[in-house]
């Protein structure tokens, strides 16, 4: 059940939180009269989550200074995520099945995976030798969207309701910041384990970091338009094609607009991503090595990968805090996401000429995309 723990540390999902409004927190069987963590420990025994959140979560904020809470209100939080109701309508539009938190408790990561049961978690819970390619995940999230003609601003609230989630759970760990200087002690029984979890400083940092990059990338991703109101039916029809590529009418939008609502929620989450690049840097300066993150991570990415996406990554960070592009070392590419803190700079399919199509069909009436496009709409970003 181990590996359960890496996706707190890296997606800590895929995957809302009891702080959220629009995201109830799971019912308590029973209402504790007295805070402590005995008794957080009595509610994961018995499989109730949102018990033992309640008491980690009073006990951080009666004593901000109690890390061991701190940490374990936010990891509840972020388990809650999981089986949240948006949670389980995202999950159900891409072909996985609810998750009870007693089935995170009890079951083997090989069960989880194999019956769908956490959202996005072929992406952290496969190995570098087990681990499904992109094409073929995108194939299995795409195959129940065209098959149940999924209304494409349906996902995408739920895809951006999902890094609200988030942002809470990275906001919870943010209020954590001055208190974890040495190792933490968690219940292992939040993820169905008798022995204490130690999570580093370092894990930590992972931890804000990722939280806070998907944050911000589920709800400034979607916020573009797809082209296209519903997910269509297989084969693709010469209309979708037209649709797609914004021929429909005049005012048809196509793949990668942006409207000025999406333009303004994408700037005002800026403050997000720096927060996620900052602790970011402070990962990659951490000279442990046995931490859960650096043993994740050897484990998840094959060999010579991680030093490939820490050079990207560092690039990036460069990018935001020098506000100007910087070259990837020996890549041949300059990012600049630096331009993603102004509306004027954002990527956006506005900018690509009328005559460039995103899709067409080929001699075989399958799909083929133009790069061209792609390469067009991230210009502001990588070049």
């Amino acid at each position: 059940m181990k590996k359960i723990i890496f996706v707190f540390l890296l997606f800590l999902s895929a995957c809302g939180s009891s702080a959220s409004t629009n995201s109830p927190s799971l019912s308590t069987t029973h209402a504790p009269t007295q805070y402590s963590l005995e008794a957080a420990r009595s509610c994961l025994q018995q499989s109730d989550l949102g018990c033992a959140s309640e008491n980690y979560c009073a006990l951080k904020y009666q004593n901000p200074s109690d890390a061991t809470a701190g940490l374990s209100c936010c990891v509840s939080k972020f388990l809650q995520i999981l089986s949240n109701e948006n949670t389980q309508r995202l999950s159900s539009f891409i072909g996985y099945n609810p998750l009870r938190y007693e089935e995170l408790q009890g079951q083997s990561p090989a069960y989880l995976l194999a019956n769908k049961k956490i959202i996005f978690g072929e992406l952290f819970l496969k190995s570098s030798s087990q681990s499904t390619s992109l094409g073929d995940l995108a194939v299995q999230w795409g195959t129940p969207l065209l098959g149940g003609q999924i209304a494409t601003e349906d996902l995408n609230t739920s895809l951006r309701q999902l890094g609200s989630d988030l942002a809470e759970v990275q906001s919870c760990l943010a209020s954590e910041d001055a208190y974890v200087n040495s190792n933490v002690s968690i219940e292992g029984l939040l993820f169905g384990m008798n022995q204490k979890i130690e999570i580093t400083p370092k894990d930590f940092r992972f931890a804000k970091f990722a939280t806070g990059l998907l944050a911000y990338g589920f709800q400034g991703v979607f916020s573009y338009d797809w082209g296209f109101d519903k997910f269509p039916s297989w084969p693709l029809s010469p209309n979708f094609y037209r649709d797609i590529n914004g021929q429909l009418s005049a005012s048809d939008t196509r793949f990668g607009d942006l409207d000025s609502q999406g333009a303004s929620r994408i700037v005002s989450k800026a403050d997000l991503l720096r927060s996620a690049f900052n602790d970011w840097d402070t990962f990659v300066q951490s000279p442990l090595n046995g931490s859960l993150t650096d043993r994740w991570i050897a484990w998840r990415l094959a060999a010579g990968d991680e030093q490939n996406y820490k050079k990207i990554l560092n690039t990036v960070s460069d990018s935001i805090t020098l506000r100007s592009p910087q070259p990837i070392t020996g890549e041949g590419t300059i990012v600049n996401f630096s331009a993603l803190f102004q509306e004027t700079s954002l990527p956006s399919a506005s900018n690509i000429p009328e005559e460039l199509n995103l899709l067409s069909a080929d001699s075989s009436q399958n799909p083929a995309i133009n790069w061209d496009y792609i390469d067009q709409l991230l210009k502001p970003l990588i070049q």
